[in-house]
């Protein structure tokens, strides 16, 4: 299974923490057949290590030229859509 882990939109404070707080605890976790996909803002990636994560855990990082003005936003949301397009979508069946 893929998961999309959507951390564009953390800039500062206290969210940017809880995501660093979830993605470690993934990391720790037992879900080794799954691959997370994760996109993170230059503030985010600023207070981000990726050496210690698994395989499984790929990492894109937005440059500061999509945050500058509306247009380049509009670029980050079709690449987001582009990525949303990589992810298998699952049904659970119960």
């Amino acid at each position: 299974m893929k998961v999309l882990i959507d951390c564009s939109n953390l800039q500062v404070g206290g969210g940017i923490q809880v995501a660093l707080s979830f993605l470690n605890d993934l990391n720790e976790g037992t879900l080794s057949d799954s691959m997370f996909l994760v996109v993170m803002s230059p503030q985010f990636a600023d207070n981000f290590s990726q050496d210690n994560f698994k395989n499984n855990f790929k990492f894109f990082e937005l440059s500061k030229g999509f945050y500058k003005n509306f247009m380049r936003r509009s670029r980050q949301i079709l690449f987001l859509q582009f990525l949303d397009h990589l992810i298998i979508k699952v049904k659970y069946l119960k």
